[in-house]
């Protein structure tokens, strides 16, 4: 009799398990798969970043749209299939989308190398004014400049300049990396007459 009951029981688990478990795979089943952005709303949202890269290049935008936006967008148009009636559209809005960010990164970093350019030239200019005030400040009279549209050159002359001090200086490794960062590729030696020596700085 125990053993009957301890049968009924086991049977009675068994039946509610496979009746909660069956009921588990009716809900899942019932439930609705991700709704898809339509294409239509996809060429749309494409058009609103194409519309602020526009902004952003007729200067009504401090900002572009992030790169991740852009290739967002870009990837979501080629998810349009063939058939879909706004493929034409994305494709063209995709045209223009990766023209416009194209240019106009480009033109950022033209302008980023324009501006770095500048501020090195300047700074070769300050510096070849603070080296030639450093040996003044010795009793040396060095005139040191420039020279060149982009101050590339640099003109190191003193009276008593000669073949030991110009030796000295293109055999300084730590001086001639200096000088290769700062954007200078040459340097002149003269003493102001006669003798002249000209280093490529590589």
């Amino acid at each position: 009799m125990r053993i009957l009951g301890l049968v009924l029981v086991s049977l009675l688990a068994a039946f509610v398990l496979i009746s909660t478990f069956e009921g588990g795979r009716k809900e899942n089943s019932s439930v609705s798969p991700p709704v898809r952005e339509t294409a239509d709303a996809i060429v749309s949202r494409a058009q609103l970043v194409l519309a602020d890269w526009e902004a952003f290049g007729k200067k009504k935008a401090d900002q572009a749209p992030s790169v991740e936006r852009t290739e967002l967008a870009l990837r979501a148009l080629a998810s349009i299939g063939v058939e879909e009636p706004s493929r034409a559209s994305s494709e063209e809005v995709a045209g223009k989308l990766r023209a416009i960010s194209k240019k106009l990164e480009k033109e950022a970093l033209s302008a980023e190398a324009v501006a770095l350019g500048k501020k090195l030239l300047e700074g070769r200019k300050s510096y070849a004014a603070d080296l030639e005030d450093a040996y003044l400040k010795k009793g040396q009279d060095f005139k040191i400049r420039t020279e060149g549209k982009d101050a590339t050159t640099l003109r190191i002359q003193w009276v008593l300049i000669g073949r030991p001090f110009v030796y000295n200086s293109i055999n300084d490794r730590e001086l001639m990396l200096r000088w290769k960062l700062m954007g200078f590729r040459t340097v002149v030696f003269s003493d102001g007459y006669n003798n002249t020596w000209r280093q490529r700085i590589e």
